[in-house]
């Protein structure tokens, strides 16, 4: 995908959430506004402060071992397909905004993940 085609998704992203809706390749529509709100409402921020505390009492604590893989997705298409894979609950994303230049270069098609 081209740098033009991305901002044109990201464009085109932000407006269905501003409507709270979009049109599935189906043709129904599918109401996305109030898992959007709840995903507003359960946001949490931490801050570097916070990771010692939040880290160190559940390291070496997992129950299953850690996977990684390299991937050719979105941060959001993976976690959708994860969840569904592994029928999980509580996927989390992480994300890797600028605290510099909130929003990055998004809206203009930029190739990094935000």
């Amino acid at each position: 995908m081209n740098r033009s085609a991305r901002s044109k998704l990201a464009k085109e992203t932000l407006a269905l959430c501003k409507r709270g809706e979009y049109v599935a390749p189906s043709g129904g529509t599918v109401s996305i506004a109030d898992d959007l709100d709840a995903s507003l409402r359960e946001t949490v921020l931490y801050i570097p402060d916070q990771f010692a505390e939040l880290l160190v009492p559940t390291l070496g604590e997992a129950d299953t071992p850690s996977a990684f893989e390299v991937v050719n997705e979105t941060t959001l298409s993976a976690a959708r397909r994860l969840a569904q894979e592994a029928c999980l609950e509580g996927v989390a994303c992480l994300n890797f905004a600028s605290a510099k230049n909130p929003g990055g270069g998004f809206l203009s098609g930029s190739q990094a993940q935000e």
